[in-house]
């Protein structure tokens, strides 16, 4: 039986650069989600600081990656939109 053989350009999807980059931003997505999921609906003020802190670091790539755009005013006014309700305080000490 011939096995049919591969030509040393071609790549399986998952070797191609693009698909492996939008596959690590994937992973890393899945992971601050399960992250965030666990502070989300904390009421504890240290828990809220974590939530915000990990949003501030995932918010471009999500955003970008939601809209299928890299359109910077777009992402921007996304983002606007979705921290409208985000009340920053200081904390006393």
């Amino acid at each position: 039986m011939n096995v049919p053989k591969m030509s040393s350009f071609t790549r399986r999807v998952s070797e191609v650069p693009s698909n492996v980059r939008l596959q690590q931003l994937k992973d890393r997505l899945i992971k601050s989600k399960y992250y965030l999921q666990d502070y989300v609906d904390s009421e504890d003020v240290e828990d809220c600081l974590l939530f915000w802190k990990k949003w501030d670091l995932i918010k471009y790539s999500t955003i970008e990656l939601v809209e299928d755009d890299d359109d910077d005013e777009l992402v921007e006014q996304t983002i606007e939109r979705l921290e409208s309700g985000r009340y920053s305080a200081t904390i006393g000490v």
